[in-house]
This record gives C-alpha cells, sequence and structure tokens, in this order.
C-alpha cells in the first residue's frame, strides 16, 4: 500500500532515519571541540600569564620520596621516571624519615612580572631547599622552621622563595623536604603585589600607595 507521496513505508522510515541523523550531526556541530592544545593537559606545565596573580601549585607538582636522604638534585634531576603526579590540591606526605622531593614545570608568558614569590611550605616545616636551573649547575636555597631568620630573602613568618624568571623562559624547579613533624606540599606562587596584598591590609594600603608592583 501506498501513502499520499506515493512513497513506500519502508522509504519513509530511511527518510526519518536520515533526518534525524542530520540533526544529532547539526548539534554536535555547535560545541566546541576539546582543547587538546592546552599544555597544562598535556605535560603539566603550569602557564603563567598577566591575567592571574596567584597559583596554586599542588595539582601540578610530581612527587618523588627518597628513604636515604643521600640523593642529590643531580641525582633526581636524572631520573624523571621515579616523580609521580599529584592527585591532590595539597599532596599529605604525614610523618616521613624521606626527604621528600617535589618537581614542578613553570613557562612564564607574563609580559610584567619577571620575579615570583614562591610560597613554599607551611611554617612548621624544618627545612625547605629550592634548587633553580642555570645553565649546567643549580642555584640551591634554603629556609625552614630551624633555620636562621637571616636566610629568608623576605623577612616573613612564611616559608617564602623569590624565583626570577623572565619572559617568556621556561624552568622546571625541584623543592626538597626534611621534617620532624608532619609535610604537606602546599605550594603557591604569587605576583610581588598580590602576595603584599594578600598577607596583611596594612601591606595592602601600603603598596597601593608606594605604585609597588
Amino acid at each position: 500500500m501506498y501513502n499520499k507521496l506515493n512513497l513506500p513505508k519502508y522509504s519513509i522510515i530511511v527518510l526519518w532515519f536520515l533526518l534525524s541523523l542530520m540533526g544529532v550531526v547539526m548539534l554536535l556541530g555547535t560545541f566546541p571541540p576539546a582543547n587538546t592544545n592546552n599544555p597544562l593537559e598535556t605535560s603539566n606545565t603550569v602557564l603563567l600569564h598577566d591575567q592571574q596573580k596567584q597559583y596554586k601549585l599542588g595539582k601540578s607538582v610530581e612527587i618523588f620520596q627518597d628513604p636515604t636522604q643521600q640523593l642529590t638534585i643531580a641525582d633526581v634531576s636524572q631520573q624523571p621516571q621515579k616523580f609521580t603526579p599529584s592527585q591532590t590540591d595539597i599532596p599529605n606526605m604525614g610523618f616521613s624519615k624521606s626527604a621528600i622531593w617535589a618537581k614542578i614545570k613553570l613557562q612564564n608568558h607574563s609580559t610584567v612580572t619577571s620575579e615570583w614569590y614562591l610560597q613554599g611550605a607551611p611554617n612548621n616545616v624544618d627545612q625547605v631547599e629550592l634548587y633553580i636551573p642555570q645553565g649546567n649547575t643549580w642555584i640551591k636555597k634554603q629556609i625552614g622552621r630551624l633555620l636562621p631568620f637571616s636566610n629568608r630573602e623576605l623577612s616573613d613568618r612564611k616559608l617564602i622563595f623569590i624565583l626570577p624568571l623572565a619572559v617568556d623562559e621556561e624552568k622546571t624547579i625541584y623543592l626538597r623536604y626534611t621534617s620532624q613533624g608532619s609535610i604537606a606540599i602546599d605550594v603557591i606562587l604569587w605576583t610581588p603585589l598580590a602576595y603584599y596584598k594578600s598577607s596583611s591590609p596594612s601591606n595592602y594600603y601600603w603598596v597601593d600607595f608606594m605604585g609597588f608592583y
């Protein structure tokens, strides 16, 4: 039997299927494709921009535990396969007799900030060492609860390192933690202005008055 358009029933079914399929394709086409070129997704590199003033780096670190506490920066930097990507915002290593190493990849796309403040750990950590690559060697900085206050680059109760990073420069830095207490890898990167504004209301008005960048 034929319908009013003189088409067999199976032809109407085929036509309905094709129209439905075209509708699905058109609907999918309205969604933007996934951004597969984002370095944060592919290589865990943290991209620094002018628009963002603070970066919480807990999920961007890779971690390695050295139970001997004997490995040097030369040793661990040659063994990337031993590092495990973090899965949490603040990796908590608990009470550990190991030296805890954290690796962070940074790339500076900011056009105005070439010096960053790196908050390396909570204030109760005994010792934190920062290793910054420079040519074929490493710059070492260390601060901590058990180290002299004069070791600190900032006269601040928080454990803050000054991290130079030129425009468009990419660096992989390492932090090494040792402590008798619990170790939490609470790493935050700030612009100097953002850090001073966040640390106290008095600092906020002072940096605005001085025009500090």
